[in-house]
């Protein structure tokens, strides 16, 4: 008596279809190939084998510094690089094992007056970038960036590119306007272009927000 294993591999990469159940298990069928122009094309979806799962390997290396210009301006850079080897028993594809990630902030704030808690004008810069294969130990984004953005899963492993100009008027906690134009490339399959605005107001006892945005895409959706 024989113990067989067998896999689905996906349409016509097997030789054998499963037919039905018994007693003993699955029941499998063998299919005969065809040959064409000397090709032979298989005509079944499993086959007699046990797929072993590849050891894999994912190290990440970040850094990142903090700097103060100003009592009014400020940056943070954090710099990562990702090692991906999906196969660690093989050296094919590992030439986009390695990959890199950056994120950049500038802000710079300007008060109107010399008052306590005074009304303010603040602008901000970001930047975030990450490369072909770029893979984080934890996911670092927010589970909105699919939905806000109409991405795809397809555009995963491209090189990203997001860009942030904000421009807004604050002061303390009584009320906040602030308005952002984002671009989000992904290589040459992806450009977003995203318009927001958050306004925030809390006097006297009421408390009012909007939050809105308006999104314009070119590519795969």
């Amino acid at each position: 008596m024989f113990n067989v294993n067998f896999s689905e591999v996906g349409a016509g990469n097997g030789d054998y279809t499963q037919i039905g159940f018994d007693a003993t298990g699955r029941i499998f069928e063998w299919v005969a190939p065809d040959t064409i122009s000397g090709r032979i094309i298989r005509n079944g979806d499993f086959a007699p084998i046990r797929q072993l799962i590849a050891p894999k390997r994912n190290q990440l290396l970040m850094a990142g510094a903090n700097a103060k210009f100003s009592e009014s301006t400020s940056a943070m850079v954090e710099l990562g690089f990702s090692n991906d080897d999906q196969n660690t028993f093989s050296e094919i594809g590992n030439d986009n094992n390695i990959s890199h990630g950056l994120f950049a902030k500038v802000e710079h704030r300007e008060p109107l007056s010399s008052k306590p808690n005074p009304t303010e004008i603040f602008t901000r810069v970001l930047l975030e970038s990450r490369g072909d294969n770029f893979r984080p130990i934890e996911p670092y984004r927010s589970v909105e960036i699919t939905r806000n953005w109409n991405l795809v899963d397809t555009l995963e492993d491209n090189e990203q590119n997001i860009i942030t100009g904000a421009l807004g008027i604050r002061r303390s906690e009584q009320f906040n306007l602030t308005y952002s134009l984002d671009r989000f490339d992904a290589g040459s399959d992806y450009v977003g272009i995203k318009n927001n605005l958050d306004a925030k107001l809390s006097l006297d006892g009421f408390r009012g927000w909007f939050d809105g945005s308006l999104l314009e895409t070119e590519g795969a959706i």
